[in-house]
């Protein structure tokens, strides 16, 4: 046992990393499983039997993902079925619904959870799936603005806002958003967010935008916030974000160059230093440091599989 938790714990630190690869992940996966494989007896799972699923249900949500993955992968056991187990046992479990929105593959409850920490799962869920339609307000805004049919409003920002529970229950929510808007709207919701969070959190929002007229806004707040050990850290990991590691590196992209020639140079969005193409995600969801991967979700969620921390890192669905 003191193995796996070992194993477990470098796990956690990797994910956790700006400098750790997939490559990183996917070794120290492949030990993790021969290590259960050898000493089964060891891991709090080995089938999704009732009893199984139960202990499941009872760890914290990223334990019970990774759990969750190991057992599927190790047994001939039908996650699918699984699930449905488990939507009759706890519909309203955080791993029912995080599984529910990050496979497309396994069913999802036909009720819609009250709990706001569960809600934004419910409503990535179904709109997976099609089902925008059957979602309540202001979920189903939410998913229209994600499908490109509605605009975002003031009011649907704030509605989100208020019915959070958690301190950081808004950024599975508000960052999918971001990304899927006009520039317009872009700084608007970066204003609009400055209001409600620290500025930590609105460096962090104006990375993760991908917007470039907010690559000046980040170079002046690292030159100006030296003393500011904390602002400054963080000015410098979103630039780096956008910029990626090599300063020189040329657009990925055709769309990119053509709207450097076209517009201003503070038009457009990139991602570091490339374009925003499926084929520009799939390549950074190879090669971005770990810590950074969280944010392909948060651009791409309908084409990925598990998420960032998902047994070797998640994948992107064939197909899509």
């Amino acid at each position: 046992m003191e193995q796996m938790n070992l194993l477990l714990a470098q796990r956690e630190a990797l994910l956790a990393s700006d400098e750790a690869t997939l490559a990183m992940l996917h070794q120290l996966d492949r030990q993790l499983l021969t290590q259960v494989e050898h000493g089964g007896s060891e891991a709090p799972v080995g089938d999704f039997s009732e009893p199984a699923l139960d202990r499941l249900l009872a760890m914290p949500l990223d334990e019970a993902v990774l759990w969750f993955e190991i057992t599927a992968t190790l047994t001939d056991a039908d996650p699918a079925q699984a699930v449905e187990t488990m939507v009759i046992r706890q519909p309203d479990a955080p791993l029912v619904w995080w599984l529910a929105a990050h496979n497309p593959a396994v069913p999802v409850g036909e009720h819609f959870p009250e709990a706001s920490s569960l809600q934004v799962w419910a409503a990535l869920a179904h709109w997976r799936r099609g089902r925008a339609a059957e979602l309540p307000e202001p979920w189903r805004h939410w998913a229209d603005v994600l499908s490109a049919t509605r605009e975002p409003s003031a009011e649907l920002l704030d509605a989100l806002w208020e019915q959070g529970d958690s301190s950081d229950d808004w950024k599975a929510w508000f960052y999918p958003l971001l990304t899927r808007v006009s520039d317009e709207w872009q700084l608007w919701m970066v204003n609009w967010l400055s209001a409600r969070a620290d500025t930590l959190t609105t460096v962090e929002a104006m990375g993760i935008s991908c917007a470039r007229r907010f690559l000046g806004w980040l170079e002046a707040i690292l030159a100006g916030t030296q003393e500011n050990q904390a602002l400054a850290e963080a000015a410098s990991r979103e630039l780096r974000w956008l910029k990626g590691d090599q300063l020189e590196t040329a657009m990925a992209s055709e769309e990119v160059d053509d709207q450097r020639d076209e517009k201003p140079a503070w038009w457009g969005r990139q991602a570091w230093g490339g374009g925003l193409h499926d084929q520009d995600w799939q390549r950074l969801l190879q090669s971005l440091p770990l810590a950074y991967r969280n944010r392909c979700w948060y651009w791409r969620s309908w084409c990925l599989d598990g998420g960032p921390g998902s047994l070797f890192g998640g994948r992107w669905c064939a197909g899509s």
